[in-house]
């Protein structure tokens, strides 16, 4: 199948390319994280938009705890807080994977949610997860991302697969450049699980692996039904090595694999959301939900009340600066702090709001030059 594709970078914006395999790596760079494969296709990385997707995407609302009387016994740590509150710094992110401020909370939480539902389907089904590359044939390149991840999950289903995420990463990297190689990743479930680690044919090497494989009836396992496949449909489908223990499901980390992945993906524009990630099969959200991230719900860590949304109305720039002037990426940003409730002259610098976080109460701009936080909205 040739496909005719327009391309938009060091080659001419009219010239046209029958064959993707002709294609030079530099001729595939991305153009401002935006690659046009024709007049109906772009792809786009996750983040890639200079500005926020709204205009409070990046405001701080603060969650305080002002419970004194919890407070006085000791934590932990054997410090008593005496006339001390404590509080946490919540960003407010439109979970949107094109967002660039909001890009690394979406990552987050896509990544905590899905580790919750393989998890949870590991145990249902008795199998571990197992992290799989789905390298695309020339062919499938110049469709649209919905009719690609089609086939890609066809070709899944060939191999055995029976369910997991499809995560979309149209470029690779070379010395941090992206350049069009649309590929895919799923973490999933194999029927059966993955038994060619235990092969006596599998523990050849490579070369001598790939002519065993190619007889009739000598194991059937994955690798041999791979192989065949890749003969029909032109696809490659891998499995990464195993990091963690069984009951770790093959992998030291869930989420931080998933997180890795969604960090880098991408997406077709000219849709109405981006949409990187897609459940299907045994782990489709018809079949298994996703739930509910309990880790999102914020609970003071000295007396266990729930937080509530705060304000900071003292007068101190030093204290404004520490709650909306400091980078929401730094892993210290997130970690509750201690306060005192009252100044010197006893007056409360700390108070409590009654709106709602749904309603917009208590977020406040990006800390500014002149000391002025700014209105909430």
């Amino acid at each position: 199948m040739t496909v005719e594709v327009f391309v938009s970078s060091s080659v001419d914006s009219g010239s046209v390319v029958k064959d993707f395999s002709r294609l030079r790596i530099s001729e595939r760079f991305f153009d401002k994280g935006i690659f046009k494969v024709n007049s109906e296709v772009s792809y786009a990385l996750t983040g890639h938009n200079d500005k926020a997707t709204r205009s409070d995407c990046g405001w701080v609302r603060v969650e305080v705890c002002l419970n004194e009387e919890g407070h006085r016994r000791r934590d932990l740590d054997g410090v008593v807080h005496v006339d001390e509150g404590v509080g946490r710094r919540v960003p407010r992110h439109c979970h949107n994977a094109s967002c660039r401020e909001c890009h690394p909370e979406w990552v987050g939480r896509e990544a905590r949610r899905g580790e919750l539902k393989l998890i949870k389907a590991s145990k249902e089904l008795g199998l571990p997860v197992e992290h799989f590359s789905v390298t695309r044939p020339y062919r499938v390149w110049g469709l649209s991302e919905k009719e690609a991840r089609k086939e890609d999950l066809k070709a899944l289903e060939r191999r055995g697969i029976i369910g997991g995420n499809h995560v979309c990463h149209p470029a690779r990297f070379r010395n941090k450049r992206p350049y069009f190689s649309p590929h895919s990743h799923c973490l999933g479930f194999l029927k059966g699980g993955y038994k060619c680690r235990d092969c006596e044919f599998c523990k050849l090497n490579k070369y001598m692996r790939r002519w065993v494989c190619t007889f009739e009836k000598v194991c059937g396992g994955f690798l041999q039904v791979t192989r065949r496949c890749k003969e029909k449909d032109g696809y490659i489908v891998e499995v990464a090595k195993e990091r963690g223990t069984l009951e770790q499901g093959l992998r030291k980390s869930i989420r931080k694999t998933l997180a890795y992945e969604l960090s880098h993906c991408g997406f077709q524009l000219g849709g109405k959301r981006a949409r990187p990630i897609v459940w299907w099969g045994v782990c489709s959200n018809r079949k298994m939900p996703m739930g509910k991230d309990v880790s999102e719900k914020g609970v003071c860590p000295v007396c266990g009340h729930d937080f509530k949304n705060g304000r900071y109305v003292g007068k101190d720039e030093k204290v404004l600066k520490m709650l909306y002037g400091a980078s929401k990426h730094d892993r210290e940003w997130r970690k509750p702090f201690v306060f005192k409730i009252h100044d010197a002259s006893g007056s409360a610098e700390w108070i409590e709001l009654e709106s709602s976080w749904r309603t917009g109460g208590g977020y406040m701009p990006p800390y500014e030059s002149d000391g002025k936080g700014g209105k909430g909205s």
